[in-house]
């Protein structure tokens, strides 16, 4: 079992990506800003931050960006959750850190192939 933290602005993404999480045995932590995205992955049990680009606070490549940037151990892998899917941004994300990216809409296989 593995501690999630899924950074979205969308009541309902995080809960269909929570039902996904949770029925596969892992725990879920939400956050649906940057700012309690960046706080909650302070947390030395979270596994992995399942990130969406489309924040109301922050932009989410800065948000990407800080997280890779953290000197480990607080450095935690990050998968990028967006409906952008052109090959310039999962470029970008790759490039800025990013150890994958499930495109929106995506089935429960996308989001579980991550997990350790």
């Amino acid at each position: 079992m593995a501690r999630v933290l899924i950074i979205d602005d969308e009541p309902d993404i995080r809960l269909l990506v929570r039902f996904h999480l949770e029925a596969a045995g892992h725990e879920v932590v939400e956050a649906g800003s940057g700012r309690a995205g960046l706080a909650a992955a302070a947390d030395d049990a979270i596994a992995l931050v399942l990130l969406d680009l489309r924040l109301p606070d922050m932009d989410g490549w800065d948000v990407l960006a800080e997280l890779c940037n953290r000197p480990e151990p607080q450095r935690v892998p990050v998968v990028v959750m967006s409906a952008h899917a052109s090959p310039g941004t999962l470029k970008r994300a790759e490039d800025a850190g990013a150890k994958g990216y499930v495109i929106k809409p995506f089935v429960e296989a996308d989001l579980l192939r991550w997990l350790p």
